[in-house]
């Protein structure tokens, strides 16, 4: 029989392996609605084409572009999040970027227009235009270019655990549990 009531919690304590590695793919029902999206506003544009709206030819081909990225972000490996000892690396469109864990400073979350998003702080002050920008509009120098079919708030949670993990190691310490 469990001593567990109403309003009382389990703590769950979690170590993690000495290595390593997550792996995110592209959240793919996120760029299936935007692909939906691209076709029924892009079928607009052409119906305005047809109908003598000049409108239509910036928006038509702006929405199939929008359908050839959503298509292209569904490929194998085109877009993911990749978590292991060397920091994190993502990549979109088949760009790949990576930050190494002693470069951040902390993860959090925020959101803008009703979506959530993972934001990264590094060490150090702001030096570029677009980072001041963004730490002046959103709080963070950088984020995430998605969730990955995640929770922004439980995503940067397990990354904060996750550099924190891959920091004390490489420092020699011994890596305590989470």
């Amino acid at each position: 029989m469990s001593n567990e009531g109403p309003g009382s919690f389990t703590s769950y304590r979690f170590k993690f392996p000495e290595t390593f590695e997550l792996m995110f793919p592209a959240s793919r029902t996120k760029w299936i609605w935007v692909g939906l999206a691209s076709i029924i506003l892009g079928f607009g544009g052409i119906i305005g084409i047809q109908s003598g709206e000049a409108t239509g030819w910036v928006v038509a081909p702006f929405f199939g572009l929008g359908l050839l990225v959503s298509a292209v972000q569904m490929l194998p490996g085109a877009a993911y999040l990749k978590v292991g000892p060397g920091g994190l690396e993502f990549r979109t469109l088949f760009r790949t970027r990576r930050i190494a864990w002693a470069e951040i400073s902390g993860f959090g979350h925020y959101r803008q227009a009703s979506q959530g998003f993972v934001g990264i702080n590094f060490h150090g002050s702001a030096k570029g235009f677009s980072q001041n920008a963004s730490s002046a509009l959103v709080g963070f120098h950088d984020a995430l270019p998605e969730t990955y079919g995640h929770k922004a708030e439980e995503l940067a949670v397990l990354l904060t655990a996750c550099r924190a993990h891959f920091l004390r190691k490489a420092d020699g310490s011994s890596p305590n549990e989470t």
